[in-house]
């Protein structure tokens, strides 16, 4: 009798498999060709808006808080509420991606971003 964990690891060899014989003679090549030209544009759009957007360092309001002389407790507050809107903004982007054209959506999206950086 197969126990839960010995099917998983069947089930985990049996998908390497597959992708073995799927992925047979490709290479990173096959990105810029035919339909996944289009899918590598997309994500490296999508990277490159991410990391110039400053979502990382933007999202540490604390060091802009800390050099404003902001007290400590109004710094947690602000911090939070602003952590908030940036989570609330980003579940409404994904409904929004439900019901919208995608294509349309990331676009526009991304054009927010470069313009926001100006």
């Amino acid at each position: 009798m197969l126990t839960k964990h010995t099917f998983l690891i069947l089930v985990m060899v049996y998908i390497n498999e597959v992708e073995k014989k799927a992925t047979k003679g490709a290479s990173y090549l096959n990105c810029f060709r035919g339909p996944n030209l289009r899918r590598t544009g997309i994500v490296c759009m999508v990277f490159i808006a991410n990391a110039t957007s400053h979502v990382v360092s933007g999202s540490l309001w604390q060091t802009l808080f800390m050099q404003g002389h902001i007290s400590m407790r109004l710094q947690s507050i602000l911090n939070w509420l602003l952590d908030g809107i940036c989570l609330v903004t980003g579940f409404i982007l994904i409904l929004l991606l439900n019901r919208v054209d995608r294509k349309r959506f990331v676009s526009s999206c991304m054009c927010v971003v470069l313009v926001g950086q100006l």
